[in-house]
């Protein structure tokens, strides 16, 4: 600090002056007073220099500090942009874009783990929902797809499930280390909860709105890293059961 700088090469030069006059010069002593003011100079500019490097440190230390926040700034944009690329705006849920380009890392580390657990996937559809968007129009639709997205939410362990939005009205879910029968429970409690919901609907004879579900569940094998698309069609392929038994229902591939 400039204050430390005075004090220090100050001192130096007092008590520089001060001793002199007991080291006399051998070629005599007129030369005490030009002594004191060269150590008078180099004090002063010892100073100067110190305060100037002091400047110069502080100066850069703002800038970097600048830098920094502007960096962390950056950072957090693109953080916020990298999540709303991979969340659908609608419903708060991981989209599509996120299941191609960031799930897939997921899905490879856990079939290369040494503990080989089971892995379920479900498909979740929104029963003749072009027809209730027909007759209760897109705006109560979207509310419908919102209020169906937070029953996921409470519905399914969120620390382990990854719920996307895969097309309009359908969404696939992935539920690490969750068996068959665990599968089952959790799609016929998803189920029942949203039929017990109240959203009523004059164009079904139900009467109020439903969903039908596909469950597959497997171990994944560690030497096929390709095989998320084939836990995708087989769980599809349980939902069209589902809605070939009448819908309304849960159906597991067998």
């Amino acid at each position: 600090e400039p204050w430390q700088s005075f004090l220090t090469f100050t001192g130096a030069f007092v008590i520089f002056s001060a001793w002199l006059p007991y080291f006399p010069s051998p070629v005599g002593g007129g030369n005490i007073f030009y002594h004191r003011v060269n150590s008078f100079f180099i004090a002063l500019i010892s100073i100067t220099v110190s305060i100037y490097f002091n400047w110069y440190r502080a100066n850069n230390y703002r800038h970097q500090r600048v830098i920094d926040e502007q960096n962390k700034e950056l950072c957090k944009a693109n953080e916020r942009l990298n999540k709303e690329i991979i969340v659908d705006s609608l419903t708060g849920l991981y989209n599509r874009r996120y299941l191609a380009e960031s799930f897939h890392i997921r899905f490879r580390d856990y079939i290369d783990r040494k503990e080989r657990k089971p892995l379920t996937c479900l498909m979740l559809d929104i029963d003749y929902f072009k027809q209730y968007n027909d007759t209760y129009g897109h705006q109560q639709g979207d509310e419908c797809l919102v209020e169906i997205s937070e029953i996921m939410k409470k519905s399914l362990p969120m620390e382990t499930a990854r719920i996307i939005r895969y097309g309009g009205e359908e969404f696939v879910i992935f539920i690490f280390n969750c068996s068959e029968e665990q599968a089952f429970v959790y799609a016929e409690n998803l189920r029942k909860t949203v039929e017990k919901s109240h959203f009523l609907r004059r164009d079904t004879t139900q009467g109020y709105l439903t969903v039908s579900m596909g469950v597959y569940t497997e171990i994944p094998d560690s030497t096929d890293h390709s095989e998320m698309r084939g836990f995708i069609c087989k769980a599809d392929e349980a939902l069209y059961e589902a809605k070939r038994a009448g819908r309304n229902c849960v159906k597991v591939y067998k």
